[in-house]
C-alpha cells in the first residue's frame, strides 16, 4: 500500500508536471467514470464531443471547409450518432491534407509527433494530445490492476523493441522504466534453450506477470507444458496480436493466471481489454458507432486528442457486434472478435520458432515499401520485398544478417517483386505461415 501510494499520489503528481501529462487525473477521473450508470457515460461523452467538434471547426483548416462544404455546423454533432453526418475519414485522406488537420492553437496543447506501423496498408503520422496518452494509459493500468498488477512491479516484457527498452534511452527514460518494474526480454526466436533460459529467469526474480505479443508469451507457455515446468503466476497481458482459443487455453494451462487481451491505437485513441468472456471493454475517451452487422469497420473518435482531431475515423480493424443475448454490465462500448489483429507462428524444421511482431522492428528503419515473410516449405523462408527508392545492396546484407539469424540454418530466399498480399479483413499480410 506505501508504493502504491508513493507510485500514484507522488510520482504520477511529479511526473505530470515535468512531461505536462494528465496521468494522476485521468487515473482518478476513469475510476469516477467506472461507477457511473451507461447514461451518464453517454452524457460524459456527449459533452467531451461538443468541445472535440468545437475544437475541430474552429481551429483546423481541414474541419472548417468541411463543414461549411457539406452545411454542417458544430451545433450539429451533438452525440455519436451525429458523426453519421460526416463522412467516412481515411488515412490517405489524412496523409494528403496533413497540415490542415494541426489546429491553429496547437502551440497551447501539450501534444507528441506519433506514427502508426502502417499494418493497414499507409503508415501515419500524426499528433497525438498528452491528454489522450494519459488517459489510455491511465486506463491500462486499472484494468491490469484487476489481475493483481500495480505499476512498480516487476514483470517480463517480452516483444521486440517496439515494446522493450532501447539502448539508446536517455538516463531519464531508463529511470522510468526501472521505476515501472520493467524487465525486457526479446520475444524473437524463442527456441527452446532461450525459454529455458526465460522460464529461470522468472523463477528466480519471483516475477508475477508477463506482457508481450500473444505468439511469444504462448511459444512460453508451450515450453512449459512439453516439459512438465511447475510455475504460477498472477496474469500474461497479451498485445499485438489475435489472441486464438488455442494461444489462450496453452497460456492459461502452463501458468494457471488471469489473461488480460489488450487492444490498443493511438492514432484512434482507443484501449480495450478482454478478460476472456469474448467481449473487448473500449474506453470511454473513444466512441465508435455500432452496427447491426455481425462484422464491421471500427470508425473511432477520440474524444481527448485536441490536438489532431479525428472524426469518423476509419482506423482498419475490423471487429463484431455482441449478440443481444451477451451479458454485459460494463457501462461503456464493447465489441467482440477482433479481426484486425494477425499474426501465424512458423515453427522450422531446425527448432527456430518466429512470429509476424518480431520482424516488425527490422523493416521499420528499412527504405522499403512493402515485405513479407512466408513459409515456403518445412525449413524454407521467402521474403517478399518491395524496394523503396533508396534500398541497396548495403539494405539487403543487413535483412539477410537479421533474418538468418531469427532462422538459424533454415533456407531464405529473398524475392523483389511488386505483389502484395492481404488477410482476409483487408489488411496487408506481412507474415504467412
Amino acid at each position: 500500500m506505501l508504493k502504491k501510494f508513493i507510485y500514484y499520489k507522488l510520482i504520477f503528481a511529479i511526473g505530470d508536471v515535468f512531461a505536462k501529462t494528465n496521468l494522476a487525473f485521468y487515473y482518478r477521473e476513469i475510476k469516477r467514470l467506472r461507477i457511473l450508470s451507461s447514461h451518464e457515460i453517454i452524457e460524459w461523452q456527449n459533452s467531451q464531443l461538443k468541445l472535440l467538434v468545437r475544437q475541430a471547426y474552429y481551429h483546423t483548416a481541414y474541419y472548417k471547409a468541411l463543414f461549411d462544404n457539406i452545411g454542417l455546423h458544430p451545433n450539429d454533432i451533438i452525440t455519436k450518432e451525429d458523426l453519421k453526418k460526416l463522412p467516412i475519414l481515411s488515412k490517405d485522406t489524412i496523409i494528403k491534407n496533413f497540415d490542415k488537420f494541426i489546429p491553429d492553437n496547437i502551440n497551447k496543447i501539450p501534444h507528441i509527433v506519433a506514427h502508426t506501423g502502417g499494418s493497414t496498408g499507409l503508415p501515419l503520422t500524426f499528433l497525438l494530445d498528452k491528454r489522450s496518452w494519459s488517459f489510455c494509459t491511465a486506463n491500462t493500468l486499472i484494468n491490469r490492476e484487476n489481475c493483481g498488477w500495480n505499476i512498480g512491479d516487476k514483470h517480463v516484457v517480452l516483444g521486440s523493441s517496439s515494446l522493450n527498452i532501447s539502448s539508446q534511452l536517455t538516463k531519464k527514460h531508463k529511470i522510468y522504466y526501472f521505476l515501472k518494474g520493467k524487465i525486457s526480454l526479446s520475444g524473437n526466436s524463442l527456441t527452446d534453450e532461450v525459454c529455458k533460459k526465460y522460464i529461470e529467469i522468472i523463477k528466480t526474480k519471483k516475477i508475477r506477470h508477463i506482457y508481450g505479443y500473444a505468439s511469444a508469451i504462448y511459444l512460453l507457455a508451450d515450453f512449459v507444458l512439453r516439459n512438465k515446468i511447475k510455475i504460477s503466476l498472477n496474469g500474461c497481458f497479451t498485445t499485438s496480436e489475435k489472441l486464438t482459443d488455442l494461444f489462450r487455453q496453452t497460456i492459461k494451462l502452463a501458468f494457471h493466471c488471469k489473461i488480460l487481451d489488450e487492444y490498443g491505437a493511438n492514432d484512434g485513441g482507443i484501449t480495450a481489454f478482454n478478460y476472456g468472456n469474448g467481449l473487448f471493454f473500449v474506453g470511454y475517451n473513444s466512441i465508435f458507432n455500432e452496427s447491426h452487422e455481425k462484422q464491421f469497420s471500427l470508425l473511432l473518435t477520440d474524444l481527448t486528442n485536441h490536438a489532431f482531431p479525428l472524426l469518423n475515423y476509419e482506423i482498419g480493424d475490423i471487429v463484431g457486434t455482441p449478440g443481444e443475448e451477451t451479458s454485459n454490465d460494463y457501462n461503456g462500448q464493447v465489441f467482440i472478435n477482433l479481426l484486425g489483429r494477425t499474426s501465424e507462428i512458423i515453427h522450422l524444421e531446425n527448432g527456430s520458432n518466429v512470429s509476424g511482431p518480431g520482424f516488425t522492428v527490422l523493416f521499420d528503419s528499412m527504405p522499403v515499401d512493402y515485405y513479407c515473410l512466408k513459409k515456403e516449405g518445412p525449413n524454407y523462408i521467402k521474403c517478399y520485398i518491395k524496394k523503396g527508392n533508396s534500398y541497396s545492396q548495403k539494405h539487403e546484407d543487413i535483412l539477410i544478417k537479421n533474418i538468418k539469424n531469427q532462422i538459424g540454418d533454415a533456407k531464405l530466399d529473398i524475392e523483389y517483386s511488386d505483389t502484395i498480399f492481404y488477410t482476409k479483413s483487408g489488411k496487408r499480410a506481412y507474415f504467412i505461415n
